[in-house]
């Protein structure tokens, strides 16, 4: 058995990007006007969904709890966190003038909340003005910001991480492509990990976010900046899905199975920063700017990526494959278990695994590769990636 994987010397060196307070736990909302107190703020925005607000009453519960600190809220997200969105938004922040901006919601809606502040900072007034500040591969974040943007306090329905990161996902509908500003001062500065909220989110997207969770834990294994201490973070946040993901499905009063995973989602989302994420994440990005919902594009794409890059990752995928329970003697066989492991949790979680099954014509499948090769994090794919012939052969595979 030969899994070693890392030089005896190392160095692992990021600029603090991860939030400043991480509370988790059953009731862990009724913490928040207190954490805003201690912040100094004074003057809350809540940003949510509509469908937290229409089908829970968590969005009454959460506006209680912020009572006469609350100024504002607003209840129409979208899918993917529109440019559009994020800019009509700033204009209302600019009239009520908040000092802290509430997210309460997924992926997208945290995404939200960093992009408002972010546009807040910048003084920016136009859709047009955020093509001098996204990220390319040669251009991944932004040297400085001018002015601190305003804090933000996440409380996250999903496990998609977005609440853990300074990257803020911004979609461009008319050019249908994913840009992304990134900058260290636009994490937000705390995160509320609740189950009994997070067990109101539909099984269905819940399932689809735990495979996003489980793409960090398999991208951050074999990227090229990976490091052993974020290695075991990965190993057994990757564990914990595997073996807690099904209970979420199979029983959504089972609070401690939606802890588990949200402890998972702690160790490689949010202490795994500063090692990035490659191809899965890139197509994602842009499978994202296609409608194709957040999670769905791990479940289709991540296996297809881990065969990608197996002949470069083998040791990391054997690795993993241990940690999910396979028994193989060799790294081939341990990385066939942890292949096999992801593509069964995509079937017993019941979620689409094919292109085609999540309304990706194949016509689109090139252009999608062209946008591909020019995101940003492509240049940590362990393989690397600069011909969208290459992206388009994974993509044939995922149709």
């Amino acid at each position: 058995m030969t899994t070693t994987s890392h030089e005896l010397q190392g160095e692992w060196r990021d600029r603090s990007a991860v939030p400043d307070h991480v509370i988790w736990g059953p009731g862990s909302h009724e913490r928040l006007r207190s954490l805003l107190e201690e912040m100094g703020c004074r003057r809350a925005l809540l940003l949510t969904s509509g469908s937290l607000k229409r089908r829970t009453p968590w969005v009454d519960r959460i506006a209680e709890a912020l009572g006469n600190l609350l100024v504002a809220v607003r209840s129409d997200s979208r899918e993917f966190t529109p440019d559009w969105l994020c800019f009509d938004t700033a204009r209302q922040a600019r009239e009520v003038r908040p000092d802290v901006i509430v997210t309460a919601g997924g992926g997208s809606v945290a995404d939200w909340g960093k992009a408002v502040a972010f546009i807040l900072a910048q003084g920016l007034e136009t859709v047009e003005e955020l093509d001098d500040y996204v990220a390319s591969p040669d251009n991944q974040r932004l040297a400085a910001l001018p002015r601190a943007p305003i804090p933000q306090v996440a409380i996250a329905t999903t496990l998609s991480a977005s609440e853990a990161t300074w990257s803020v996902t911004i979609n461009r509908p008319e050019r249908k492509f994913k840009d992304h500003v990134r900058h260290p001062d636009l994490v937000p500065k705390a995160v509320i990990l609740d189950a009994a909220i997070a067990s109101s989110t539909p099984a269905a997207v819940w399932c689809a976010t735990g495979l996003k969770a489980m793409e960090h834990v398999v991208e951050k294994l074999y990227t090229v900046d990976r490091n052993p201490v974020v290695d075991n973070m990965c190993l057994h946040a990757g564990e914990l899905l595997y073996r807690h993901l099904p209970r979420c499905k199979d029983n959504p009063e089972d609070l401690e199975a939606f802890t588990q995973c949200q402890v998972a989602l702690v160790g490689v989302g949010f202490h795994g920063r500063g090692v990035h994420k490659g191809l899965s994440q890139v197509i994602g990005w842009q499978l994202g700017a296609y409608g194709v919902s957040h999670g769905h594009t791990s479940c289709v794409i991540l296996p297809h990526v881990m065969e990608f890059n197996r002949s470069i990752s083998l040791s990391a995928q054997a690795a993993l494959g241990r940690a999910l329970g396979g028994d193989g003697a060799t790294d081939e066989e341990l990385a066939d278990s942890a292949h096999a492991a992801v593509a069964s949790l995509v079937r017993d979680l019941e979620l689409p695994s094919r292109l085609r099954d999540v309304g990706i014509p194949r016509e689109d499948l090139p252009e999608i590769a062209r946008k591909v090769i020019v995101s940003p994090n492509i240049i940590y794919n362990p393989k690397p990636v600069t011909d969208p012939e290459e992206v388009l052969r994974v993509l044939e595979k995922a149709w």
